[in-house]
């Protein structure tokens, strides 16, 4: 899979990885029904000329993409559901080389270009070079600015003939109106909790708890838990986690320093993990099932010395900085970081 775009930022060059789709047998389990739902439609000459795959990041959205693109490349695939591997389309898909695959990406902290975008609807004009679709991947299509969504736009409202677009995204409140309505709506969803940690137990050697707590940290998302897992976030989680725990009234918990290492959209994540947790405990009898079970414990003891009120209103302030981080707008991190640490001690103060 080809582009000829760089960005500053990042080397945008793609290729299907043939060996990751065979290891991972794409379809994976938790997309069985999309896949089917797809071929069928192409079998019945019924595939719009624009999908977008929606779901949290981490579902393998993008594997699932690009394995349907090399379905309907394939020569052989008339007469099965899934690619052979081995035709020539096949093996230029697998070189990175294919002539009828164009595919615009960026880090999700990269924005999309609308210069991307103009090198995409010039592509889709020219004449196929090898039979069969031309095929359009934007992957994350939420990085798309105004003006590349705009752009992409006159591509939507008047197809070229046997071009198929396919947007991925992570979320569709960042996606405009007018995108959405004019592409066909594919969801994905995490799958059931047992049936991914089996998944994940089957391809990595930790043990199945560091499994189960590496997939409640990631919404339960496979590929954002093996992320979780082969990163130095565990053991960080384990200090952060103590940290918070430990807060009391006489202590300063505004020392930062270490925690700014971390990425702040994911420890933000997991302070809401926490929040919602002690919400749990306190307002839920008998308590359920604590997404940071591994603190159990600590999480009850804790859950003793805060107000309810005082919790609800921290939850909303962590919506709003998680917000503010995912809006893109430059955020000065050590004083949000400072503003929340203070926020917290006065969750265990004003018991």
């Amino acid at each position: 899979m080809n582009t000829q775009r760089k960005s500053k930022k990042a080397d945008r060059q793609v290729k299907i990885n043939q060996d990751l789709l065979a290891a991972v047998q794409i379809p994976l389990p938790w997309q069985q029904n999309q896949w089917h739902l797809l071929v069928q439609a192409h079998i019945q000459n019924n595939l719009p000329h624009a999908l977008l795959l929606l779901g949290p990041m981490g579902l393998g959205k993008k594997l699932f993409a690009q394995a349907f693109t090399q379905y309907l490349l394939c020569e052989q695939s008339s007469q099965q559901q899934h690619f052979c591997g081995s035709c020539t389309s096949c093996r230029l898909l697998q070189a990175g080389h294919h002539p009828n695959v164009m595919m615009v990406t960026a880090t999700h902290a990269d924005m999309i270009q609308v210069d991307e975008i103009r090198s995409l609807t010039e592509f889709m004009q020219r004449s196929a070079y090898l039979p069969g679709y031309r095929i359009v991947l934007i992957h994350p299509a939420q990085n798309m600015n105004l003006a590349s969504a705009n752009a992409l736009l006159k591509s939507l409202e008047e197809p070229s003939e046997n071009v198929l677009l396919i947007l991925i995204a992570d979320e569709i409140g960042r996606l405009p109106l007018t995108i959405l309505s004019r592409c066909i709506k594919v969801n994905f969803s995490s799958p059931e909790p047992n049936q991914a940690v089996n998944w994940l137990g089957e391809r990595m050697q930790f043990a199945r708890q560091e499994i189960e707590v590496a997939l409640k940290q990631s919404a339960g998302a496979p590929f954002a838990a093996v992320h979780w897992l082969q990163g130095s976030f565990p053991e960080l989680r384990q200090q952060f986690m103590r940290h918070l725990l430990s807060v009391d009234t006489n202590k300063d918990v505004t020392g930062i320093e270490k925690w700014l290492q971390i990425s702040t959209e994911q420890l933000l994540s997991l302070w809401q993990q926490v929040v919602l947790d002690l919400l749990t405990i306190v307002q839920v009898k008998p308590v359920t099932a604590l997404i940071n079970s591994d603190f159990n414990s600590e999480l009850v003891l804790f859950s003793q010395k805060c107000k309810l009120s005082a919790l609800w209103q921290f939850h909303d302030l962590l919506n709003v900085a998680v917000a503010q981080i995912k809006s893109g707008v430059p955020v000065n991190i050590r004083l949000l970081l400072e503003k929340c640490f203070i926020e917290w001690r006065r969750v265990v103060i004003e018991v």
